[in-house]
């Protein structure tokens, strides 16, 4: 139910919000998994041990295709973007709404939007690295090869 609730919701806000920006988007197939996901703890690449998990949402292609009313680029790029972001605030806000059982202690779900918030408050540079700029801001970037590889590519 978590993880179908999802995409009605992402349905309903980016529609809302379209009709304000002037720009018609369509959700299409899309892939994520739900589920409980328990920790396991590996040793030379073998699992050594199993602990107790929790809960995980991952949409890995949330695909839409978005139409800006008066063909405006990047009317439609803002767009994407804002809905993105939309896209992952619901994957934080829909478990923290669903596992309530005490007003006083809610439950704490984490996104990439949330992590990059939490982040900021906490005075953290972050980084928005684009190719022009990517040579002079990743010396900046302190992390293992296989990281800078990903951050790279």
């Amino acid at each position: 139910m978590l993880y179908l609730d999802h995409f009605p919701r992402y349905t309903a806000l980016s529609y809302v919000s379209g009709l304000q920006s002037k720009v018609r988007q369509g959700l299409m197939p899309s892939i994520g998994t739900y589920g409980y996901v328990p920790k396991v703890n590996y040793l030379f690449g073998f699992p050594r041990a199993i602990e107790p998990g929790g809960i995980e949402m991952d949409l890995d292609a949330v695909t839409t295709f978005t139409n800006a009313l008066d063909d405006d680029r990047a009317t439609q790029v803002a767009f994407v973007q804002q809905t993105g972001v939309l896209s992952s605030v619901l994957e934080h806000a829909i478990p923290e709404q669903m596992f309530v059982t005490d007003p006083l202690n809610p439950p704490n779900a984490v996104s990439a939007v949330k992590a990059l918030n939490l982040a900021n408050a906490q005075g953290q540079r972050i980084y928005q690295i684009t190719a022009s700029n990517q040579a002079s801001i990743l010396p900046n970037i302190h992390h293992d090869r296989s990281t800078m590889d990903e951050i790279r590519a």
